[in-house]
């Protein structure tokens, strides 16, 4: 009876102690739940513009998820109350992998970037925004500051002629500024104008109004270069959950992670091959060949349009390229050839 007694102490001591360590679990996490819900909700107003903002509601949701999945699995519950758990953990996980590729109504970002050379000109973009900020509020400051101090006085002295510190100041400043500027800048330039010896060439040839693609590393069987043609799909035709004025009956398909030429031109008047997740921006002349370097970090679908105006129906030739994986790549070319 005493070993009995015994046993039963030290089963409910270890059970205590584990429903103490569950409970700890749980405070922790509650606490970094409720620290990070009340660090976003803080800074609402401030970015309920920003894609990162909505990042971190994806991120918040996630939190909360994970905190619901632990909450049950210590409560011991049935097997598929935590396998539904886990489906909502999965879903908002999957959340981070979905990349805004098209345009959105009065959108003030860029779509998400899929190549280096898009990435790279973002980055240029948020360093030259950062200039731009301190110009701006500096000489806000200095406007404001004249209004306050001689709102009501005169600023007259004829024995006042030059100040040397501050021209020195408003001459060197912006030099120093425009040269933090063109390191970077170069640097992309540069980059965006390397072209890699590419694994793939891809011909478009503007007409009015759609594009004309050829595959000039691949034959069909009559021994000629694989060819097809890109027209937009009218707004009657179009199903529903696509999209209207950029679908096309023929994307051009690309293998991800794979270097690939664009070599653009135009047949009748200019015309330009743009899309902007892939940062491509090649003017199509007639009579003359321009290319551009692309490599694909990601397979997904993404839309442009002819950026030159070129007639009537400009707005009527869009563009449309899907990265896929290799193999998709090739059983597509065998499926056209």
């Amino acid at each position: 009876m005493e070993s009995d007694r015994q046993l039963s102490e030290s089963q409910e001591i270890q059970t205590g102690g584990q429903s103490t360590d569950n409970n700890i679990i749980l405070i922790k996490i509650k606490e970094l739940y409720t620290q990070l819900s009340t660090q976003i909700l803080s800074k609402r107003l401030t970015k309920k513009l920003s894609k990162r903002f909505i990042y971190t509601i994806r991120l918040l949701k996630y939190f909360e998820s994970i905190y619901k999945l632990v909450k049950i699995c210590l409560r011991d519950e049935n097997a598929s109350v935590i396998k539904n758990a886990m489906e909502k953990v999965n879903e908002n996980i999957n959340q981070f992998d979905t990349f805004n590729d098209t345009p959105e109504p009065w959108g003030l970002f860029f779509q998400d970037n899929a190549t280096p050379q898009m990435e790279g000109l973002e980055e240029l973009h948020n360093i030259i925004f950062f200039y731009l900020a301190i110009i701006m509020f500096s000489v806000s400051w200095v406007f404001i500051s004249i209004i306050i101090n001689f709102v009501r006085s005169y600023i007259s002295n004829k024995y006042i002629n030059h100040g040397t510190l501050v021209e020195l100041i408003w001459t060197i400043t912006p030099a120093l500024i425009l040269i933090l500027i063109a390191f970077p800048s170069f640097k992309v330039l540069y980059l965006m104008d390397e072209v890699i010896d590419p694994s793939l060439v891809i011909f478009g040839e503007g007409h009015q109004w759609y594009w004309n693609y050829q595959y000039t590393d691949f034959t069909n069987r009559d021994k000629d270069a694989i060819e097809f043609d890109s027209y937009i799909i009218p707004e009657s035709d179009l199903e529903k959950g696509r999209l209207r004025m950029l679908e096309v009956d023929n994307r051009s398909v690309i293998p991800e992670l794979t270097h690939t030429r664009f070599v653009v031109s135009g047949s009748d008047v200019i015309h330009s091959y743009a899309c902007p997740s892939l940062g491509i921006k090649s003017d199509a002349y007639p009579g003359r060949l321009n290319q551009s370097s692309v490599y694909l970090n990601r397979e997904g679908t993404y839309f442009g349009q002819c950026s030159e105006i070129c007639g009537i129906l400009h707005s009527s030739m869009p563009i449309g390229i899907q990265s896929v994986n290799l193999p998709k790549f090739l059983y597509w070319l065998f499926s056209i050839a």
